[in-house]
Order: structure tokens, then sequence, then C-alpha cells
């Protein structure tokens, strides 16, 4: 029988390095305490509106808005407790999928037009989710901005991005809207030999109307993230990718009175599976509002060490 296991901060040596990783990076920095943080006896001001619902761990409890993902969790480790300094959203994304704080010079480089590489299968790819409405394959391969990696449009990425030939229980079952077809695609790309795959979605800076961007938000989530876990399992590739869940911040505990939460870089989560990392376990832990790490928060060099 599963059961919770709660550890102090994982050394990340301890891990063994995977063939390949896929990154969920949150853009906007997702709420802590409305998905897998919730602090269901915090005061109503705290509180989220999504009830915090039993997973296939005991004692572990997450959001209602990730039933799927609830089922999965088995798979995968929690850290809660993850803290730093940086409320910027491009300072602290360069932070989280560097281990590196920026300098005073920081800036984003301008994405270049994407050309086709002649490497068959590049070591690192950059998956940027098109805007809802447009095909899944519509600039969906974009530079990394973080390590100034140009777009790769090889034939063989080009073949990745062919979901029609899936079949299209899967693609449902993986969600039909940009990210979760982005997940499918990861899957592909590490069947192809890529090792580092980014997946960017965007949307979660919920300083306003929180409560409806997560009933579009989560479901989205919880469909490509759960599917992505069970697909790569049932195709014997979860022991050798590790599929990490993360964005740049948490958000503020109190609901402000546009209804939403605001930067919060103090206290943040994030979730790991796969590629050597073991499952059923909840690493750190917040304090009662979810505003600070109760014991020794979890550096960002050791979540973007299971990056790597």
């Amino acid at each position: 029988m599963l059961a919770l296991r709660t550890r102090t901060p994982l050394p990340v040596s301890a891990v063994r390095l995977p063939n390949a990783v896929i990154l969920l990076f949150m853009a906007g920095g997702p709420s802590h305490l409305d998905t897998f943080d919730p602090k269901p006896d915090a005061s109503s001001s705290v509180r989220s509106r999504f009830r915090a619902i039993s997973t296939a761990i005991p004692g572990l409890m997450i959001s209602e808005s990730l039933p799927l993902t609830a089922k999965q969790m088995g798979k995968v480790t929690l850290f809660r407790g993850i803290s730093h300094g940086e409320g910027i959203h491009t300072r602290a994304q360069y932070l989280v999928q560097t281990g590196r704080i920026p300098d005073a010079s920081f800036h984003l480089p301008v994405r270049k037009i994407p050309y086709v590489s002649k490497k068959r299968v590049p070591e690192s790819v950059f998956l940027l989710p098109p805007v809802e409405g447009a095909a899944v394959s519509e600039g969906l391969v974009l530079p990394n901005p973080f390590q100034h990696q140009p777009a790769i449009m090889s034939n063989e990425i080009r073949g990745a991005l062919r979901l029609d030939r899936e079949l299209t229980t899967l693609r449902t079952s993986y969600g039909e809207n940009s990210f979760g077809q982005s997940c499918l695609i990861a899957r592909r790309l590490v069947e192809l030999g890529v090792r580092k795959i980014t997946i960017t979605m965007h949307g979660w800076d919920t300083h306003s109307d929180m409560n409806s961007r997560f009933a579009y938000l989560l479901p989205q989530l919880d469909s490509g993230f759960s599917t992505l876990l069970t697909d790569l399992q049932q195709r014997g590739l979860l022991h050798s990718t590790r599929v990490i869940w993360a964005g740049e911040f948490g958000r503020s505990p109190l609901i402000n009175r546009l209804g939403g939460r605001d930067h919060w870089p103090a206290a943040m989560c994030a979730a790991a599976a796969g590629g050597g990392v073991e499952g059923g376990q909840v690493v750190g832990s917040t304090c009662k509002d979810g505003s600070v790490p109760n014991d020794e928060s979890i550096s960002i060099e050791k979540l973007s060490a299971l990056m790597a």
C-alpha cells in the first residue's frame, strides 16, 4: 500500500541523471495555495475556493481541480517551501530555470526566426504552445530564451509535430488544447532522443479574476500532466525521463480586492516524477497560511539541478 513520506530537502546528488527531462513551466507564477499546497484550515481570506482532495497517497492532499493528477501522485515528489528573492517575472524565470541569479545587465534576447538545423535530433527543444484556436504546430518550436539556443526544425522534429499519426483517444486524453498536445509532442521528442524539452504554459499571472482563470487553466494542466506520466510509464520511458512542473514563484496568501493573488517568491512549490526521482513523497513544507517555509527552505539551486 502506498504511504506518504515526508523528507527534509532532498540531496540532488542522490538522484541519478535521467536520459531526458521535460520541464512544464507555468509562466506567470502559479499559486501554490490553489494547486499542490492547499491550506484547507486557513482563514477565508487565504483559503482557496477549490477544496483540497485526497490523492493516491494517503495523507497527501492537492486541489480538487487536479483530480487526474491526484491519482498519479504515487509517481510524484512534491517540493513545498521553495523560496527565493526574485519578484520580477523575467528575472525569476531565469533564476528558476538556470539556478543562477541574473546580473544587472540581464535581459531576454530577441527571438530569432527558426531555421533548419543540420542536426537530426537536437539536444534541447523549447516548446511554446500557440494561442488557442491556432494549429498546434504553428510557432511551436522556438529558441530557448535562457540558453540562447536556436529553434530546431529538422525533418525529424517536423515529424514529431504530426499528431495525426497518434490515436484519437490518446490525443483526447492529453487534452484537445495547446498545452495538452504539446505534452504529447514532448513524449514523441523523447522517443526521438531529444534530451531537454521545455513547455511553457502562459496565463498564471493571476492578480485578478483568479478563480475563472483557474477554471480554464487547471483542467488543461490536469489532463496534460497526468496523461504524460501515464503515457511515459506505459511505454517504459518514465524511469529514464524526468518530468518537472514549476513556475517562477508562488502567489500571496491573502486574496486581493480584485480576486487574485500577487507575486510571492518567499514560498512556492514544484513537482517532479520519473528519471530517478522517487515518487509518493513530499519534500519541505510551508506554514499554516503558506507564506513561508516551515523549516529549511529548498534552494533554487537544488530545484534547477533536477532540470539538468
